[in-house]
């Protein structure tokens, strides 16, 4: 069996969590492009990003601690999701860094779609989300916190 090089180098694209090894996945761009790459993975239910961007100690911690979510009950829930929102983006993105950890905080917009199928709802959430560098050069996502702060009912397009 022979392998197409060009598919087997998306395939390790598509695996790196970090880029290239000559990147510091902690520089700020990088660091932001992998944050949306999360977000997106997320969103469609991209479960072998998340196994490999995420700690094996990650915890998300949602709306006042209602739900205490680790690595295991997300990829879990992911496997196959309720639906799949509209779209999910970041605002208002802060970095704070020390040593080998990076904490980035904003808010989470996610838009769904509402039973009519024409229109959406854009539920707005703060979020704090822990990212740790690894021995090896690579980030991992440790921890996340979300607050629902709002919605915003009935969008349409134009």
């Amino acid at each position: 069996m022979t392998t197409n090089p060009l598919k087997l180098a998306a395939l390790l694209a598509t695996f790196s969590v970090a880029g290239s090894a000559a990147a510091d996945c902690l520089d700020n761009k990088t660091l932001q492009e992998l944050d949306l790459r999360y977000e997106e993975a997320l969103r469609v239910g991209d479960t072998a990003f998340l196994q490999q961007l995420l700690a094996e100690e990650y915890t998300w911690v949602h709306n006042l601690a209602v739900d205490k979510e680790p690595k295991s009950k997300l990829i879990d829930r992911l496997v196959k999701p309720a639906e799949v929102p509209k779209s999910r983006r970041s605002a208002e993105v802060t970095i704070h860094k020390l040593d080998s950890t990076a904490v980035l905080s904003g808010v989470s917009l996610v838009e769904k779609w509402n039973t009519d199928g024409q229109s959406w709802r854009t539920l707005h959430y703060q979020f704090m989300r822990t990212y740790v560098k690894t021995a090896g050069g690579e980030c991992r996502l440790l921890s996340s916190q979300t607050m629902k702060i709002r919605t915003d009912e009935r969008q349409t397009a134009p």
